[in-house]
């Protein structure tokens, strides 16, 4: 009986310890799950913020055209914008557009207001994306050296806050002028030229065409209408109608708007996109199209930002960055475009030589350059105030 008794006890024992044990287990699973969830969701949060470290960014983009443009100048800026969004998982709302901001002298005050509602936003990253916006930007990058200000095709930057960025677009010029030449018959090629030779940038641009007309066909001239604007719809359909109705067969342009290559079209005779494939607008009249992928930059300047790598350099990218290019050549081209082009390519790619390089004549009897050497960057890009041999100023 005792045994029994004490058999009873023991198991009566190990029943309540179990049960007690269950109890014990069943109580603190609860807090340390609860635990588990917490630290999971924490680590969750964490590895949200490292993956994209650009969720609570705002960037600014002040535009002389409007981003819902779907051609020209300002479209190859969105363009640009969307294919940064993309890279770096940056949605719409973080992006705040200021668009149709007149960038001439008189628009300072304008141009200003625009930039401030930016800051107002909330934007860390402000992109000016009009060569008139420079001397606004610049005031309000000395105002707020917290906030990035990255201005294109200016001339002015603070090494801080504040830089420049554009690309080496005379080369793809360039490569269009092969085109024109060799396929104009009239051995009369037209330019609509935002500034003539009053700016840099616009020199450049048609020199760069001229001296690729050129290269193919030396008896040819380019004849140089300028609108004294960077884009104005009803002034290049103006330069461009005078243009195709005086025996100019090929028209270029270094304006905003797809009107030159229209215009273009309607009368029978090529042309040569900007910006954004115009053979979208004018597909039968678009020998080729000089372009932007501002994509590469956009995305390089944001990234540097946020991690912290940024030095605020000025950037004048080319080929080799992808930042400029040129669209598929199109059926209407001479037979031998196609691998004149690709030879000058080849060239800028390798770095074996470039445009401006060398002694240079002017239209006015006199010459620039030096023998054997390539024109730096800054003379290039703010100091081109002469135009090639070729170019016949009709305004």
């Amino acid at each position: 009986m005792v045994n029994k008794k004490f058999f009873k006890i023991i198991v009566s024992s190990l029943l309540i310890s179990s049960l007690v044990a269950l109890s014990g287990c069943s109580n603190s699973a609860a807090p340390q799950e609860e635990a588990k969830k917490s630290s999971s969701a924490k680590k969750d949060t964490a590895e949200d913020s490292k993956d994209n470290p650009y969720k609570d960014l705002k960037i600014g983009v002040v535009n002389i055209g409007a981003s819902t443009d779907t051609a020209g100048y300002t479209y190859a800026h969105i363009a640009g914008i969307k294919g940064m969004q993309s890279s770096l998982n940056i949605k719409d709302d973080q992006i705040m557009y200021k668009d149709h901001i007149p960038d001439g002298p008189g628009d300072q005050e304008t141009i200003k207001k625009a930039i401030q509602e930016c800051i107002d936003g909330g934007c860390k990253i402000i992109f000016t994306t009009s060569f008139g916006f420079k001397d606004a930007t610049k005031e309000l990058a000395e105002k707020y050296p917290d906030i990035y200000f990255s201005h294109c095709s200016g001339d002015l930057s603070n090494g801080k806050n504040f830089n420049r960025y554009f690309g080496k677009i005379y080369q793809p010029f360039y490569l269009a002028g092969i085109a024109a030449g060799l396929k104009t018959t009239s051995n009369k090629v037209g330019f609509v030229s935002s500034w003539g030779s009053a700016v840099s940038e616009a020199a450049y641009c048609l020199n760069a065409f001229a001296m690729g007309v050129a290269s193919v066909n030396p008896t040819a001239k380019v004849y140089s209408y300028a609108i004294n604007s960077w884009g104005d719809e009803a002034l290049e359909k103006e330069a461009a109608t005078w243009l195709v109705t005086h025996g100019i067969d090929v028209v270029g342009q270094d304006t905003d708007t797809a009107q030159p290559s229209l215009i273009a079209q309607a009368n029978g005779k090529f042309s040569i996109g900007y910006n954004s494939d115009m053979s979208k607008d004018a597909p039968g009249s678009t020998l080729m199209s000089v372009i932007w992928n501002w994509s590469s930059y956009y995305t390089h300047a944001v990234k540097s930002i946020v991690d912290g790598s940024w030095d605020c350099p000025n950037y004048f990218g080319g080929f080799k960055e992808g930042t400029i290019g040129y669209t598929p050549l199109s059926n209407l081209n001479h037979a031998d475009a196609d691998a004149k082009v690709q030879e000058a390519v080849k060239k800028f790619t390798e770095g074996s030589w470039d445009v401006f390089t060398g002694v240079i004549e002017t239209n006015d009897g006199k010459t620039v350059g030096a023998a054997n050497v390539t024109m730096d960057d800054d003379t290039v890009q703010f100091n081109t105030n002469w135009l090639y041999k070729n170019v016949v100023v009709i305004k």
